[in-house]
């Protein structure tokens, strides 16, 4: 039994999902709760020998922690293992805070998920396999040596689908995936440490006949329109990925869905050019969500982005060319920012989509496990908060007071019925 959050296609889950059924043994996948009632009814009645926690927010450990803690207390006796970004960098610190756990899967984990269910359901002993990490005693971790990376994605089986309900939507979306990785170094992003550590490329592409195939079969037999695609960064690796990614779209028009089907992509700002785009628009792009995240020079740099300000507004001004919809990441405030450095973000929102294009979004820069930006603020002694929720102060003490009211301002009008209600009230007197 695979369990994590479901809010889109969890093609982590449906990927795994797929090598199971693939191996001969038999995988269900269930929504993660934070009550553990359900999950506990469901294991009952299923009876599974393996339950994987899918732990993609690494604030979210604790609450895992007590699910498990609480099947445990009712008597689940299943091998309980864990997997993600998270999991992969701290099993350490992940299988000490949750004694319950057997197990960590670290990396990509078809091949060792398998492999954990051959061992099981033979009576080998699965504490030998590459690719996992266990607890050898109470004060003892042992962490294997990595197992070896699938470098041909379109070696593993599609992910299974069966039981999403595309058909029930008004207008249902499909995530896919056509690749794994991403070569940009960002110091706030913890993609390229994660596939660097595990060895192979650092990021994989699928066939495009392999993924368009995919897609028209979602369309024709699950009648699925948009499809999301969850890369990492569909454009990043040069002229050869730019090639691939145009290929995708070109095949799409060439079988003619290319007015039938429409799809999103993430990429950098410095990756967006006329050509690319109205390749890309051929094939069913409707929209693009941009890594932009600060629109300050010197931000730019701690952040490891390896542009300047002006490749962001160049890209929205294409992007508007084309009529296309977008949006973006955007951290106003990092742990180096100054009150300058948060005007300078203000300016520049203005610039980028202060015509109402699209939304302004915002968020600060966490240290997240794995991320250049946690190792550095280690360096510095400035890491603060718990191995869970990582923090840290601003160089300027009057910074973090304008955080917290940054925070409890944006918090009512974004999260809040009282926010809703305001917006609501202002659009009303606008419009009238």
């Amino acid at each position: 039994m695979l369990i994590g959050f479901q809010d889109q296609d969890n093609l982590g889950l449906r990927y795994l999902m797929s090598a199971v059924n693939a191996s001969g043994h038999r995988a269900l996948i269930m929504t993660y709760r934070s009550n553990s009632d359900e999950i506990l009814r469901s294991i009952h009645r299923d009876k599974p020998d393996v339950v994987g926690f899918s732990l993609i927010f690494q604030y979210m450990a604790p609450d895992f922690g007590e699910v498990i803690e609480s099947l445990r207390a009712a008597g689940v006796t299943a091998h309980f293992t864990m997997g993600g970004h998270y999991s992969s960098f701290e099993p350490t610190e992940i299988l000490k805070r949750i004694p319950g756990l057997d197990s960590v899967v670290r990396f990509d984990g078809e091949m060792t998920l398998v492999n954990i269910l051959n061992c099981l359901s033979t009576g080998a002993d699965w504490r030998g396999l590459p690719g996992i990490a266990f607890r050898k005693s109470d004060d003892e971790i042992n962490v294997a040596p990595l197992a070896r990376v699938v470098e041909d994605l379109d070696l593993l089986p599609q992910p299974d689908r069966e039981s999403i309900d595309y058909e029930g939507h008004p207008m249902p979306t499909a995530s896919v995936l056509g690749s794994r990785g991403c070569p940009w170094d960002c110091s706030f992003c913890s993609i390229r440490p994660f596939y660097e550590e595990q060895g192979g490329s650092l990021r994989r592409l699928r066939a495009p006949k392999a993924i368009v195939d995919e897609m028209i079969d979602l369309h024709t037999n699950r009648k699925v329109p948009i499809f999301l695609f969850q890369d990492d960064d569909f454009l990043a690796g040069g002229r050869k990925a730019k090639e691939w990614a145009m290929e995708i779209a070109d095949l799409v028009a060439e079988r003619g869905f290319g007015g039938d089907i429409a799809f999103k992509i993430s990429c950098r700002s410095d990756e967006i050019n006329e050509d690319i785009i109205a390749r890309l628009m051929a094939g069913g792009l409707t929209h693009v969500y941009m890594g932009v995240e600060s629109g300050d020079e010197e931000g730019l740099i701690n952040m490891s982005k390896r542009l300047k300000p002006e490749a962001h507004l160049r890209a929205g001004r294409i992007l508007k060319k084309f009529g296309l919809s977008f949006d973006f990441g955007f951290m106003l405030v990092d742990p180096y920012s100054t009150f300058r450095s948060i005007r300078q973000n203000v300016d520049f929102l203005e610039a980028f989509i202060g015509d109402g294009w699209t939304v302004a979004p915002f968020c600060r820069m966490l240290p997240y496990a794995g991320t250049p930006i946690k190792r550095r603020l280690e360096t510095e002694g400035r890491l603060l908060g718990t191995q869970f929720e990582p923090d840290y102060k601003f160089l300027d003490p009057k910074l973090d007071l304008f955080y917290d009211w940054m925070v409890n301002t944006f918090y009512v009008r974004n999260f809040t019925n009282q926010g809703l209600s305001s917006e609501v009230c202002c659009s009303r007197r606008t419009s009238g």
